[in-house]
This record gives C-alpha cells, structure tokens and sequence, in this order.
C-alpha cells in the first residue's frame, strides 16, 4: 500500500513539474445529458496559465462557477463538449494576456472525461 501510494504522489509531483497546464474534466450529467464539467484534476502549472490557485480551481463546475475565467468558460465547455463526443481531439489556440503567450490547447477524451494539455507556445514572462 504504502508503494501505491508513493508512486501516486510521484506521478502528482510529475504533472506538477510540467511545463504544460494540465487538466482533468469530469462531465456533469441532468437527465442523460452533460450540463456542465467538474474540474476534477488540476496541476500547478495551470495556476501560471490562469492566476488561479489550482487547489481552489479543483472541484468547481465550469459553467456554474464561470472557470477558469468569466470570459472563457463557456468556449472551454463548449470545446470539452465537442472533445467527449469526438474520436479526435480538439485543438484551437488563444493569445493568454495573463501569460503573455501564444497558447494551443489540446483537449481529448480520455476514459470518462475531457483531458486537457495547454502549452506556452512563445516564452512565458518571467
């Protein structure tokens, strides 16, 4: 047990140091549909991507609590949306004022969710 433990906590520590936000998103359902997604798995990177602490990202509805940002929210579920329904995955990319960067996101459904890898495509101000 405490090996699994060890090898969780190692892997968490891992898609801390990435350079990447890294996001998990679980789909909310009403009636068989997906009205929302729960941010279920945030790392810290995303933090420098948002100005978010992710501890405080983790666990909120996208469209609910209007995250990662009031003006965002719904192209992020909309395109969450498309990724879960999709054998593809869904790229598009945004100039982030917050980072001062160029940004390509990625999203994909990975088991019963959307995963979602944002990368810095131009240096991040220091």
């Amino acid at each position: 047990m405490q090996e699994k433990l060890a090898e969780a906590e190692f892997i968490l520590d891992l898609f801390d140091a990435l350079p990447d936000a890294i996001t998990f998103l679980s789909p909310v359902f009403q009636d068989n549909k997906i009205v929302d997604f729960n941010i279920a798995y945030v790392n810290a990177t995303a933090a420098k991507f948002t100005g978010k602490i992710p501890v405080l990202m983790a666990g909120k509805n996208i469209l609910e609590h209007k995250v990662p940002s009031v003006s965002s929210h719904r192209q992020v579920f909309d395109q969450s949306l498309e990724a879960y329904y999709s054998r593809d995955a869904i790229t598009s990319s945004y100039y982030n004022a917050f980072i001062s960067s160029e940004v390509t996101v990625t999203r994909y459904r990975y088991r019963n969710g959307v995963l979602t890898v944002s990368r810095s495509i131009k240096p991040i101000k220091a």
